[in-house]
Order: C-alpha cells, then sequence, then structure tokens
C-alpha cells in the first residue's frame, strides 16, 4: 500500500513538472495559485507602481531605521523618517534603460532578489488607450479605527505569472490614494476582472490577503482589517 501511495506521488509531480505552467496551474486551485505567488510583502525587497517613466521600491527592514535607494550609483533618494517598511518612489525615468538599484535600511545593504537580473526596466507604453482610474480608499481595524502607516498593494488578479503591484502607504486617518490603476496596464494586462489586494501593517506585518471585483474598486474604498 505504501509503495503504490508513494507511485501516485511521484506521478502527480511528474506531470507537474513536464506540463509546466498549463497543467501545474490546472492542478492547483487558483485561490492557492494566487497565495504562493502574489505576496509581494514576502519577497524582501518588491518593485512596484511601474509605468514608463518611474517605479517604487518597498522594503521590510528589521528595525526603525532610515531607508535610502541609490539608483545607477546616483544620489541616494531617502526615507527620511525611521520606519521598519518604506516606500521610495524613483522617478523621470527612461523607457529601455537598466536601472540598478542598491537599497539601504539604515547602515544594512538589502539584497535585491535575482529574479530582477541586471536591473529593473521602465515599460513602454500599452498600444490601447487607458483611461485614468483612480482610487482613493481607506485602510479601517476591525473596531472602526484608521490605520496609519499600513501598506496597501493592488495588483491584477491573474495566476499565469507574478505582476509588479500597485503600492501605497496609508496616512495618518488611515486613508490612501492611487492616481491611475490603469498603470496596471503597462504590464500588458489587456483585461482585469478583479484585483489581488495586500496589506501590511506599519511593521510590514501582513493584515490581510484577498480578491476585490472591480466592480467593487469604487471612491471611496474601505478595507478592513482584523
Amino acid at each position: 500500500m505504501t509503495s503504490n501511495k508513494l507511485l501516485v506521488v511521484n506521478v502527480v509531480v511528474t506531470i507537474a513538472l513536464v506540463g509546466g505552467l498549463i497543467t501545474g496551474f490546472n492542478l492547483v486551485k487558483k485561490r492557492q495559485l494566487i497565495q504562493t505567488q502574489a505576496k509581494f510583502t514576502e519577497m524582501g525587497i518588491t518593485i512596484a507602481n511601474l509605468t514608463n517613466a518611474s517605479f517604487s521600491v518597498w522594503w521590510k527592514g528589521p528595525d526603525l531605521q532610515i531607508g535610502c535607494v541609490t539608483m545607477n550609483a546616483q544620489a541616494a533618494v531617502c526615507d527620511n523618517r525611521p520606519a521598519v517598511t518604506h516606500l521610495i518612489s524613483l522617478t523621470n525615468l527612461t523607457v529601455g534603460q537598466t536601472y540598478q538599484i542598491v537599497v539601504k535600511h539604515g547602515q544594512t545593504t538589502i539584497p535585491l532578489s535575482p529574479f530582477w537580473g541586471q536591473g529593473i526596466h521602465p515599460l513602454s507604453p500599452p498600444k490601447y488607450d487607458s483611461p485614468d482610474i483612480p482610487l482613493t480608499g481607506q485602510v479601517i481595524t476591525s473596531d472602526g479605527q484608521p490605520l496609519d502607516q499600513a501598506t496597501v498593494f493592488i495588483a491584477p488578479n491573474l495566476s499565469d505569472r507574478m505582476y509588479l503591484p500597485l503600492a501605497a502607504v496609508t496616512n495618518d486617518q488611515g486613508e490612501f490614494f492611487f492616481a491611475n490603476l490603469s498603470d496596471l496596464k503597462f504590464q500588458r494586462v489587456a483585461d482585469l476582472d478583479d484585483y489581488f489586494v495586500e496589506v501590511t501593517d506599519k511593521n510590514g506585518n501582513k493584515l490581510l490577503e484577498t480578491v476585490i471585483s472591480k466592480d467593487l474598486l469604487k471612491t471611496p474604498f474601505t478595507i478592513t482589517v482584523p
């Protein structure tokens, strides 16, 4: 009986490996797959808000420190507020150019994942027009209190590859703002039926992971966390 069970396990693993993305994904529930791929806060450094001229860098450090990002050995862009998490935007970039970044949390350098290869590349605009879709929202706790310095990530709820999220930090009223959700279409996402949403507190602890229908993303949009 044991050998038969081992045989079954081996067959399933082989199918997943040989079948690649299509067969493997068919063996896993969509929700489980999203949880595996879209945990942005567990990647060390997350690249967000990617457009043709800008992107943002989010990370979590071990303690309260000033955070800085150096790009192509230029002057550092810093968040001078000592914090565990930082979200820093880099702007006025050029499409097609490679931007190598160095992230420092206090005096500690945090390495960029090898996933990024030589660096980050701003994307050329999509071939279709996308109207601006602004989103104003608020993060509150279950007892109705606003959550300050929380990070909100929003990304396409699609399972064929990792998408880069939009990210924003809440103010002291728990409010966040995305100027244009259509910036996600710079990643060649033609149709967005719903969105993956992830929220962390100011210490980088994940509070919420959920899927939201695009029809529910209205202004103002409220996210309630445990």
